[in-house]
């Protein structure tokens, strides 16, 4: 698509979805934090991606180098105020998803993730050997 088709797709957007009617948020599902949706009207959604458009357009003017980070601003002061979450700006990169690329970085321990897992297993232990020592008391005491 030529940027000026963008252009003029991002114009159309704007001037015929009208800002006071959108209905545009980010929330949490039920009350689960991981369990996200978005909550949109057809007014919401054109102007979102009329955001998103203009972001394209903003990629292909700018050099991006590789080990670098761009950000863009959104302007999302028409979205739903009472919304759970907001996204604020969009990090711009030239970087490709590949299949084997982690989404989720995998979580390095702390030495003091281990000393409190070696914590909680000597209590379970200490727990389970004053059961075992109270129950043995308690036949000798029968006996």
């Amino acid at each position: 698509m030529t940027e000026k088709e963008l252009e003029n797709i991002i114009s159309y957007l704007e001037e015929h979805h009208k800002k006071e009617t959108a209905l545009f948020g980010f929330y949490h599902q039920d009350g689960d934090e991981y369990n996200t949706c978005i909550k949109a009207n057809e007014q919401g959604l054109s102007l979102f991606s009329s955001e998103l458009l203009k972001a394209i357009l903003k990629v292909r003017n700018q050099k991006i180098k590789k080990d670098t980070v761009d950000y863009i601003d959104l302007e999302l002061d028409w979205t739903d105020p009472n919304a759970n979450y907001f996204f604020e700006n969009i990090i711009l990169t030239k970087e490709l998803k590949t299949a084997n690329q982690q989404i989720i970085p995998e979580e390095k321990q702390t030495w003091k993730d281990q000393f409190y897992g070696f914590l909680i297993f000597s209590s379970i232990l200490l727990l389970i050997a004053m059961i075992l020592i109270g129950f043995f008391t308690t036949i000798k005491w029968i006996f």
